[in-house]
């Protein structure tokens, strides 16, 4: 009786994690479509060498991954304007013409 008590314990632990944990440790911020209320967005575009070839994807795929950086990084500031540039059915370029902080394209 003394060990079934324990093991009862942790079994109920356990599938509370379980069916909690996900959505205790999910990234919310892929999704958080908020944008900066009072900083206007850049209209000088910054010659820069920041360049993405992407090849061997769908468009849809690569518009929400694109989707999905900006929700992360545009939320306080305008950090990340990317340009998509189609250049095959399958290949995709991505430029950044107001430029971005290479940390940001670092983690990206």
């Amino acid at each position: 009786m003394s060990i079934i008590l324990p093991i009862g314990i942790f079994i109920i632990v356990f599938i509370a994690l379980l069916k909690f944990a996900p959505s205790l440790f999910k990234n919310n911020a892929t999704n958080n479509t908020s944008r900066p209320l009072f900083n206007a967005k850049p209209d000088k575009q910054v010659p820069n060498d920041k360049l993405i070839i992407i090849a061997g994807i769908t468009y849809e795929d690569v518009k929400k991954a694109i989707a999905s950086f900006c929700n992360m990084y545009n939320q306080k500031d305008w950090a990340a304007l990317p340009r998509l540039i189609k250049l095959a059915s399958d290949k995709f370029a991505i430029t950044f013409p107001y430029d971005t902080e290479f940390r940001i394209l670092f983690f990206w």
